[in-house]
């Protein structure tokens, strides 16, 4: 479902479901959602190094490290909470007509 790092494919190669749900702010979602979740992990994964760096941390390493997780987890994370973002409006919005591609003969 996945067609680049940062692009869904049009519809699930399986089901057929359109992934973008015909909105135009749908992504929108997919980008709070994978903020919230990367910076979680992102400082999660400091106070990791710092506990385990303790009694003394380096403090540079910790402020390196720290910059460097707040910019790559969101772009580690994308392709995943994006999708985990489609299961929980698939959960708040059940299918439509026309999710499936219904009406279109170039659609299984």
């Amino acid at each position: 479902m996945v067609r680049g790092w940062v692009a869904l494919a049009d519809r699930c190669p399986h089901c057929a479901l359109r992934l973008d749900r015909g909105e135009s702010d749908h992504f929108l979602g997919g980008y709070v959602l994978n903020l919230g979740i990367a910076e979680a992990v992102a400082a999660m994964l400091w106070a990791v190094l710092l506990v385990a760096t303790w009694p003394d941390p380096s403090w540079r390493l910790m402020e390196w490290s720290g910059a460097a997780l707040v910019i790559v987890m969101p772009v580690v994370m994308y392709p995943f909470t994006r999708l985990l973002f489609l299961a929980v409006d698939l959960i708040a919005q059940p299918t439509r007509p026309g999710d499936f591609g219904d009406g279109d003969p170039t659609v299984r």
